[in-house]
């Protein structure tokens, strides 16, 4: 398959028909959010955290990754407001004795 990319649907008015299409399979366009979400990150890093440009497209990643798979914006506040009540903010708190068996901590952990 050739590769692909998800794009800002304002972009294709700026490209030729042949370059793009329009995915409607929702697991190849998960797949694809699931790259481009590592690709803002990415930017966000090569940016050296200093264009807030880049952190607004992670943002909106997220947001149109999360209407995709059925949540709305009130959905995801609700969860945002309900997690900030129940376990606070990402800050500068660093938790020190990662448990390996927890899924949550491979990434931390896989080059150890």
């Amino acid at each position: 398959m050739t590769p692909r990319k998800l794009i800002r649907n304002g972009v294709i008015q700026k490209l030729k028909i042949e370059e793009w299409t329009l995915e409607t399979n929702k697991e190849e366009l998960n797949r694809l959010f699931d790259l481009k979400v590592k690709e803002e990150l990415d930017e966000i890093i090569r940016s050296e955290r200093r264009d807030v440009y880049e952190f607004a497209d992670l943002l909106q990643v997220a947001h149109d990754y999360a209407a995709l798979n059925g949540f709305s914006d009130d959905d995801l506040y609700k969860a945002i407001d309900q997690k900030l009540t129940d376990k606070g903010a990402f800050t500068n708190a660093v938790l020190i004795s990662l448990n390996p068996n927890n899924s949550s901590s491979k990434l931390y952990t896989k080059d150890q």
